[in-house]
């Protein structure tokens, strides 16, 4: 008798121990699952918000602004983009405010001229109100800056939008379209009188194609050529080395193009030394939130500390160097290549 309890209750501690060990077992997958749901969440998470946490860290705590005083000839700010987000509406030149306060303060600037014709109205002879309507966005921000925006009428005569150009006090090239710009650049023969303004040394603003249109050609710019450009893509030549705007270098599965490297390695190649020089040429990649600051014959990288730009040029037997710029960093060396 006692050995058949003691047969029942070895078999029933054996069950027991089954049950609880199934239930460990699921107990485990269950904080497995749970635990691998939330990293996934929280991966997902960040690559969905990580910009706005990085637009809030640099804009408080990394935020590199201005520190070369204005010069008598190439008061300059070429800027990769236009807006970057945070939380709420993306507004128009608002990440660039403390820069643009500091950098019009010496010029006492009133009003300036904003010049479309990277993004103009009238595509092949349709108006879409594209300058027009983005416009608004533009007065917007210049108001916050105390500051009266004015519109280039480019329905005017090469001639009348000569006269505007010519009496601005400062002057804003949007971005859109490189290949149009330059296009609209030739048709009203202002190329010229935009050299001039530039190094009368009134503030000059550029944005994306406003700002590789400062370099010594537009051959280096990531926009489709919608249009031609029978004088060919020499530009405004402000500083000597060639600009490469909202610059990224991804790789997605997948893919199988060049990267964007492999583009200004090629252009590199094809394009050897500086424009009308015999030194080697280069390539400046500027990240989204970055700018540079040019004062005469001295230039910075100032906006967001964690958007280094990069510095490309040609090393032994073709190989593609790839130097890191910090943001902060002066950039005299390159404005005398």
């Amino acid at each position: 008798m006692r050995v058949n309890i003691c047969f029942i209750c070895v078999n029933s501690m054996k069950g027991y121990n089954r049950k609880l060990l199934k239930t460990n077992c699921l107990n485990k997958w269950v904080v497995y699952t749970i635990t691998v749901v939330i990293l996934v969440t929280i991966y997902i998470v960040y690559l969905m918000y990580s910009h706005i946490l990085e637009y809030y860290l640099n804009y408080y705590f990394m935020y590199h602004n201005i520190t070369l005083g204005p010069s008598s000839s190439k008061n300059l700010i070429l800027l990769s983009n236009s807006t970057m987000t945070g939380l709420g509406t993306k507004e128009h030149l608002g990440y660039v405010f403390p820069i643009l306060k500091k950098f019009f303060k010496p010029f006492n600037t009133t009003k300036i001229l904003f010049i479309p014709y990277a993004y103009p109205d009238v595509r092949d002879g349709v108006d879409t109100h594209s300058a027009t309507d983005f416009f608004t966005e533009v007065q917007t921000s210049f108001k916050k800056l105390g500051i009266e925006a004015i519109l280039l009428d480019m329905g005017l005569p090469p001639n009348r939008q000569k006269e505007e150009i010519k009496h601005a006090e400062a002057i804003y090239i949007c971005g859109g379209n490189t290949h149009n710009l330059l296009k609209n650049i030739n048709d009203n023969d202002v190329l010229g009188i935009l050299k001039s303004k530039i190094n009368s040394g009134i503030p000059f603003i550029g944005v994306s194609a406003g700002t590789v249109i400062h370099g010594p050609t537009i051959k280096t710019t990531n926009d489709m050529p919608v249009v031609s450009n029978p004088k060919g893509l020499d530009s405004l030549g402000s500083v000597p080395f060639q600009i490469n705007a909202h610059y990224i270098n991804p790789i997605s599965i997948g893919y199988g193009g060049e990267t964007r490297d492999d583009r200004l390695k090629e252009f590199l190649q094809y394009n050897r030394n500086a424009y009308g020089k015999s030194s080697p040429n280069a390539v400046i990649g500027l990240r989204e939130g970055t700018m540079i600051h040019v004062s005469g014959n001295q230039a910075e990288l100032v906006g967001f500390g964690t958007r280094p730009a990069e510095h490309f040029y040609l090393g032994d037997k073709d190989v593609l160097i790839k130097k890191q710029i910090p943001v902060g960093t002066r950039l005299d060396y390159l404005m005398n290549i």
